[in-house]
């Protein structure tokens, strides 16, 4: 729903309804779909406002069963990602830890 350039987003979960405004920053992740944890493919662009935004985002366009979801911030120059913040791995997500941190 859009009222003068303001959106609201209505989830209905199993604890209720939950409305979330568009007024958090968005934040530019990327993901792959991978077949395995050691093979690659060139990240596609999403726009979140969390990682866990990213992560649902990212779990709605998975296109198979049992394949691999990576997640990161950034890409090299080919388009893959560089330090994944997450990896989704037989039902769990993996989190990452950087070596700026």
């Amino acid at each position: 729903q859009t009222i003068s350039g303001h959106t609201e987003f209505i989830y209905v979960t199993d604890e209720g309804i939950d409305i979330e405004n568009d007024l958090s920053e968005m934040h530019t992740y990327y993901f792959s779909e991978l077949q395995n944890r050691n093979s690659f493919k060139q990240a596609e662009k999403i726009s979140a406002a969390s990682l866990p935004d990213a992560q649902r985002i990212a779990l709605s366009k998975q296109m198979f069963e049992g394949t691999v979801i990576e997640i990161g911030d950034s890409v090299n120059n080919d388009g893959f990602i560089l330090n994944p913040t997450c990896i989704y791995e037989n039902g769990r997500w993996d989190y990452i830890e950087s070596d700026n941190q």
